[in-house]
């Protein structure tokens, strides 16, 4: 499991800026990407404007794991699920919980 944080460019599509992130950043292309969450943040009140955080899962086969260059950003690295949660004080605290969200998603009860 990994966190790559980007920006969405004007008139474009935000699986199509993390596919663009991920070739720009890792050197890799990817094809299959799965929305897990979207938070939308309206902090109007605070004067800060509204803003969302759309997170997604990308499968990277192993075979390509070997392929990886960091190109942009400080650092890469691969974590376990319990790894990633431990890492809490140093992921924004909506990145944490998208990222519990998902690792505990079987054990979410939708009840409506």
């Amino acid at each position: 499991m990994g966190i790559i944080w980007w920006g969405v460019e004007l008139e474009e599509e935000p699986v199509d800026a993390i596919r663009r992130e991920i070739k720009e950043e890792l050197g890799i292309e990817i094809d299959e990407v799965v929305v897990v969450t979207r938070f939308d943040f309206d902090l109007t009140p605070m004067n800060l404007g509204k803003f969302y955080r759309i997170f997604f899962m990308v499968k990277i086969p192993s075979i390509m794991i070997k392929q990886l260059k960091l190109s942009e950003g400080q650092d890469f690295g691969f974590f376990s699920r319990k790894e990633i949660l431990s890492m809490s004080s140093a992921i924004a605290p909506y990145d944490s919980f998208a990222l519990w969200l998902h690792i505990n998603q079987d054990r979410l009860i939708c009840n409506g």
